[in-house]
């Protein structure tokens, strides 16, 4: 809890991190109120695996299995069954430290509220990479606003309140929620030292190295920019 309110952590974990429990045991560590892991699992590694090494007697901390990968669609239905004011959703490679959303909330403070994120692009343009502009909260000092936010997310809990059905895909997750379900609502990515990206635990699942997974991104993406920013004249 900070100044009243409440915060409450979704980490969701579909394969086997041998760094899951060191990623959860920290995020213990932080003011969040209540951290919940989502075990998508299913029949990859199965959940026997998860409860082996997840911390016992912590009154903060569930689990939630599900014998299906939903994929991201899991983050905002399990959003609505947390208790806080505010909602994390992290990613299983993001290693945070003590402060993580002390900064985040007072990141989100500074900026007047929004979507705030870790990683983020300016829009200025229909091409997902040759007309947008990348900024990371590791290497800002102010905040910066952008169209999208995404590997952490962090939020007021009436943001991810709505109908997920349209998500076709973990890929443009980020996307579909900063572009077509809050086209509106401001983003911000701000500067927020206090966590660390882990190494991918594949190349192949990495966006960046995946030919068909970029086109599907740009695709979206160019869908959503001339629906709900180019007629707006906007180029955030």
């Amino acid at each position: 809890m900070i100044e009243g309110r409440t915060f409450s952590v979704i980490v969701t974990n579909y394969r086997e991190r041998g760094s899951l429990r060191a990623i959860i045991e920290k995020w213990l560590m932080t003011s969040a109120d209540e951290v919940i892991l989502a075990d998508c699992s299913g029949a990859l590694v199965g959940d026997s695996y998860f409860r082996t090494i997840l911390p016992k007697a912590e009154p903060r901390f569930r689990m939630v299995s599900f014998t299906h990968d939903f994929g991201t669609k899991t983050d905002y239905a399990l959003a609505l069954l947390t208790q806080g004011d505010f909602v994390i959703l992290g990613d299983d490679d993001v290693m945070p430290s003590d402060s993580f959303v002390d900064d985040l909330y007072n990141g989100w403070k500074e900026v007047g509220g929004g979507l705030i994120g870790v990683i983020g692009r300016t829009f200025h343009g229909v091409k997902y990479k040759g007309d947008t502009k990348f900024y990371s909260a590791l290497l800002i000092d102010k905040p910066v606003r952008v169209g999208f936010v995404g590997v952490v997310y962090f939020a007021e809990r009436k943001f991810f309140g709505f109908d997920p059905r349209g998500l076709k895909s973990n890929n443009v997750d980020d996307l579909f929620w900063c572009m077509e379900v809050f086209p509106e609502v401001p983003k911000y990515v701000v500067p927020v030292k206090s966590f660390m990206n882990l190494p991918e635990a594949s190349d192949k699942d990495c966006m960046f190295h995946n030919p068909v997974l970029k086109k599907e991104r740009q695709d979206y993406y160019e869908k959503m920019y001339k629906k709900n920013y180019l007629p707006r004249g906007r180029s955030v």
